[in-house]
């Protein structure tokens, strides 16, 4: 059976998350409402992973499997339909059609985040749902430092909040870099997976350590409690946004330029 992936942004400002939720809006119901309407029966979707409420996505991927229906057997009239349906908050980048082998979720080998942020006493108006602005001034210097340390394959059982089953904490960060552009930086992190708000508690820790509240090497004393009431406190939501997820072939080619590096210098 044909396997239907969507390449998805959306902005998660009005929304409870990606996941389905009992009373509140959430990303994966205005997409499979959406998707109802075409073929007048329930398509569950599949995504890579669950964001939260007000986090944002440029590269969010889901897979349905294709009802009988001519539309899914064309990408192109699929993506055209649902962008017509959706609201102007959610857009279908892309849409590809894979065999029945593909898993939006259990075949993912690495996830990018990128968190803005903003040194403007005020943010501009397009920033302020996507853009955090500190109330404290920070080292760039300092943030990187500690980004380093972070690097590699760690317990980051500190880094994640509870709420969520795993049968291991061990995570590893491929790259974390602070890129400064002046008035805004974005922290761009790359790892083959993450734990419960875990981008948003490394956030929050590597400002910590550019406010100077604590020197850099502090971060590996808080990786080695394994303990979350040693951690930091989570940056933001809204400044948080899902870039890329990626595969490897065949599908690699789909969602992200990226998937195809190799991954030799990622350990």
């Amino acid at each position: 059976m044909t396997k239907v992936a969507l390449l998805i942004a959306y902005q998660g400002t009005a929304y409870s998350g990606w996941q389905q939720q009992p009373n509140d809006l959430s990303i994966q119901e205005v997409i499979e409402s959406s998707l109802k309407k075409i073929t007048k029966t329930r398509t569950p979707l599949i995504a890579s992973g669950r964001t939260d409420a007000g986090v944002h996505a440029y590269g969010q991927v889901a897979h349905f499997r294709a009802p009988d229906h001519p539309l899914f057997a064309n990408a192109n009239l699929t993506k055209k339909a649902l962008n017509a349906i959706l609201p102007k908050d959610i857009v279908i980048r892309d849409v590809a059609l894979f065999d029945d082998n593909f898993h939006a979720r259990y075949l993912t080998i690495a996830k990018e985040y990128r968190y803005s942020l903003s040194r403007l006493a005020k943010p501009l108006p397009w920033q302020r749902h996507f853009c955090y602005t500190p109330r404290h001034p920070f080292s760039t210097e300092l943030m990187q430092e500690g980004a380093n340390l972070l690097i590699g394959t760690h317990d980051f059982a500190s880094f994640a909040n509870h709420g969520r089953d795993y049968n291991s904490t061990v995570r590893t960060i491929y790259t974390l870099d602070i890129v400064d552009k002046g008035d805004s930086l974005s922290i761009i992190c790359r790892g083959n997976g993450f734990l419960y708000k875990m981008v948003r508690n490394l956030v929050g820790a590597l400002l910590d350590v550019g406010k100077g509240a604590y020197p850099p090497e502090h971060l590996l004393d808080i990786l080695e409690q394994k303990n979350r009431r040693e951690g930091p406190s989570a940056a933001p939501a809204y400044g948080l946004s899902l870039h890329h997820v990626c595969y490897s072939s065949p599908y690699n080619n789909f969602c992200c330029e990226q998937c195809s590096v190799s991954t030799s210098n990622e350990g």
